[in-house]
């Protein structure tokens, strides 16, 4: 694949970046110009003259110093890098470096020489550096390196893309999922695509940027993420965030690159951050290719979050093995209501329509209607699930081990106050419900007032 014009979670901890600009004649740092003493032998421009020992001799003589000034050298040489080794293979000679006159906004292509360098000495003056064809498999950041008067050789490291795992149709199955840091390459084929959806799956905490690399200089590609709040069974893509800047930017260009920052804390590792990717173009030429790129930046500790472990306060029972044909909360219906149920607090379950009817019970290690796996093994993916109420309450070791042991052999428990309390912050915290966008709203058409959410889960042995 060669690089083509350059043309993707998400929970609500996700920062945009601020906007960034580039300027017309921007101060170069020296950083991005390579201090490498391995570059080839430049060779000053001449302008004739006789050789030493003839009329117009300008030799000096040992011990004496010329009066005569240096000659300034005007050639600009720049080259490829590959984890700090010089690039040169083949595929080099479909790649040219494009010198784009920050002055005169005019380009000037340079082939690569047999050796691996593009060295011109037909410029003076101050040039923004990008590729043409970059090699297959690689891309590299077009809009950090540049040449100029002083500066007159450069480096431009390439980037290893790391293939994404999915097809990007759909925000969920088909989904594109990342886990590592590194670059990532969308493509878009044609002007019917409307959106690729892809998630970010950190396996640590930390302080990650997300950020895309469209060429500013070719200023054809203006992308557009739309963050979604949610999980990896439910993404709220109704009311997205929207980011179109952050990144890279030429004053009063059309491609406008996206820049934002991800915090993640150790008790939100296994959570995913989703987001949808759409472009407009300005040629109107397809296919487009994005790159994106995730940074991580350095370890994050939320150090407002104290999750505490929560206990039970409900003598021990055992559910028994009850016969009957079992009816879920909604009662065949699409509507979970409250006053279908009631709690008694002589024997401290909740019972369906009077305190003498059938006690009501929750799916607890077996799987519910609405999920594929129980409550106990949700957290095996490595998420958490599990901690709710913004991350300050832990309900591991509440299901898993104390309820867990409580269930009869299909899985289920009664329902005591506290248990019915978990249900409902579950709920909460999962956006099974909310206000038709939840993930059981959006799925399977079933509606819950926000008092009643904690049914989701629950259901009664006996006829309704």
């Amino acid at each position: 694949m060669k690089l083509k014009p350059l043309a993707m979670l998400i929970s609500s901890l996700l920062l945009a970046g601020c906007a960034g600009y580039i300027d017309e004649n921007p101060y170069v740092p020296s950083k991005n110009n390579s201090t490498n003493t391995s570059r080839p032998a430049q060779t000053s421009k001449q302008d004739g003259g006789n050789q030493g020992g003839e009329a117009g001799d300008t030799s000096v003589a040992p011990g004496e110093t010329s009066s005569e000034p240096e000659e300034e050298d005007f050639t600009y040489t720049v080259c490829l890098m590959l984890n700090g080794k010089l690039y040169n293979e083949d595929d080099l000679e479909e790649c040219q470096v494009v010198f784009y006159d920050l002055n005169r906004k005019t380009e000037f292509p340079v082939d690569f020489d047999e050796d691996g360098y593009a060295i011109t000495d037909q410029l003076d003056g101050d040039y923004a550096i990008h590729l043409r064809n970059c090699p297959e498999d690689y891309t590299y950041d077009p809009n950090i390196y540049f040449v100029d008067y002083v500066n007159k050789y450069t480096e431009i490291n390439l980037i290893p893309l790391i293939p994404l795992l999915g097809t990007g149709k759909t925000p969920y199955d088909d989904i594109y999922k990342m886990t590592k840091v590194g670059t990532y390459r969308y493509t878009i084929k044609n002007k019917r695509t409307d959106l690729l959806y892809a998630q970010f799956e950190p396996r640590k905490s930390g302080v990650y940027t997300i950020e895309t690399l469209c060429d500013i200089y070719d200023d054809n590609i203006d992308p557009t993420v739309e963050l979604y709040s949610g999980s990896a069974v439910y993404k709220n893509l109704d009311n997205p965030t929207v980011l179109n800047d952050g990144g890279a930017v030429r004053k009063g260009g059309y491609t406008k690159n996206i820049k934002y920052t991800v915090k993640i804390a150790q008790e939100f590792i296994g959570n995913v951050f989703a987001y949808g990717l759409r472009a407009t173009v300005k040629d109107g030429v397809y296919p487009i290719y994005i790159d994106f790129r995730i940074t991580y930046l350095e370890d994050y500790i939320w150090t407002d979050i104290k999750a505490e472990s929560m206990e039970s306060t409900v003598p021990e029972f055992k559910t028994p093995d009850l016969t009957g044909a079992y009816t879920y909360a909604n009662l065949g219906g699409l509507v979970f209501d409250g006053k279908n149920f009631v709690y008694n607090q002589a024997d401290g379950f909740f019972h369906y329509k009077t305190v003498d009817g059938p006690i009501v019970c929750a799916d607890i290690d077996s799987p519910t209607q609405f999920l594929d796996v129980s409550l106990t093994h949700v957290q095996d993916a490595g998420n958490k699930n599990l901690t709710v109420s913004d991350g300050t309450e832990n309900y591991t070791e509440f299901i898993c081990t104390i309820y867990k042991r409580r269930c009869n052999s299909a899985g289920r428990c009664y329902v005591t106050m506290e248990l019915k309390e978990f249900l409902q912050k579950y709920s909460d915290s999962q956006l099974l419900f909310q206000d038709g966008n939840g993930f059981i709203e959006y799925e399977t058409h079933h509606y819950a007032a926000e008092p009643d959410q904690w049914l989701w889960a629950c259901g009664f042995y006996g006829v309704a």
